[in-house]
């Protein structure tokens, strides 16, 4: 055990913030040593399709991170506005600048414990969608941009 504590979480060398950014996990639950390379074979591991996102995928993954800067307590949304493959601009939820943010007592609405689909006039959240497409502007939307968004 102090082997494997001190290969794992060592200073210098340790591998725990190696298996800590891993997108792939194992767990080794074969019995041999050709079972184990077998199950490996299977995974098909180094798959391109595997390793390497589309487009659609990378769109919305980058959705998805931008709705974590979402201040809105009741629901986290990002959004990322795309043409011939490049980002235009992002966006996500929450109260209009220079207002005080949501979380911190801005919001009427979220700050009032209400239950969904209620008081929404009292809303001052703006939407993703909203806020990417004012980011863009007029002059950067043209035709065949798309609008990824996570919800």
């Amino acid at each position: 055990m102090l082997q494997n504590d001190e290969q794992l979480y060592n200073a210098n060398n340790g591998l725990a913030h190696l298996i800590d950014r891993a997108q792939v996990r194992l767990l080794n639950s074969s019995d041999s040593l050709p079972r184990l390379y077998q199950a490996l074979n299977a995974l098909s591991l180094t798959n391109q399709a595997r390793l390497r996102p589309s487009w659609d995928q990378y769109f919305m993954r980058l959705a998805s991170l931008a709705a974590q800067r979402s201040n809105c307590m009741k629901r986290r949304v990002g959004c990322v506005l795309v043409r011939e493959k490049r980002v235009i601009s992002t966006g996500y939820n929450g109260t209009p600048r220079n207002i005080k943010n949501c979380n911190e007592g801005g919001c009427p609405r979220c700050n009032g414990g209400q239950g969904a689909g209620v008081g929404l006039a009292s809303c001052l959240c703006i939407h993703a969608e909203e806020n990417a497409l004012l980011e863009a502007g007029r002059e950067r939307i043209r035709e065949g941009t798309i609008l990824y968004c996570d919800t």
